[in-house]
């Protein structure tokens, strides 16, 4: 028996980004913070340390992560991969293999309510609720959404 999933709660770097892979699949690329913190034994000071994760997302999967901006919060859940780039150094003339990790994702959830508006949040009086909704990717194929008031 196998296993190869990770999963990770943290905070978007960067807006995600489109791209299109070697083979023009449509695929979308976004790096996901995520902290640790402990108190030093010797100082009795918090310490931390921030792991920055590259996320990329396939399929049905890029239209959700699409929308994801800087700063949101993420659930993600996926598969560990690593793939090897040759990078040019010495202005083009040598190039150097670089390994990186990834995060296939197969489930996205953003974990930050996103206010959606609705005729009556425009009422004079302004005491009408607003309506919340909760979006998450599950699968490659599949969205599901929360709403709630």
């Amino acid at each position: 028996m196998y296993l190869n999933e990770t999963k990770l709660i943290g905070f978007l770097g960067q807006h995600a980004e489109a791209k299109s892979s070697q083979n023009s699949k449509e695929l979308v690329r976004f790096d996901v913070a995520t902290k640790a913190s402990w108190k030093n034994r010797d100082s009795g000071e918090y310490d931390s340390r921030t792991e920055w994760h590259r996320i990329v997302a396939w399929g049905n999967l890029t239209k959700f992560a699409q929308t994801l901006k800087k700063r949101e919060h993420v659930y993600v859940s996926g598969e560990l991969r690593y793939r090897e780039y040759e990078k040019a150094v010495d202005e083009g003339k040598n190039t150097v293999t670089m390994p990186v990790a990834e995060i296939h994702a197969a489930e996205i959830r953003r974990l930050d309510p996103q206010p959606t508006l609705r005729p009556c949040d425009f009422a004079p009086t302004g005491l009408t609720p607003r309506r919340i909704r909760f979006t998450w990717a599950v699968g490659p194929n599949r969205t599901e959404e929360l709403l709630t008031y």
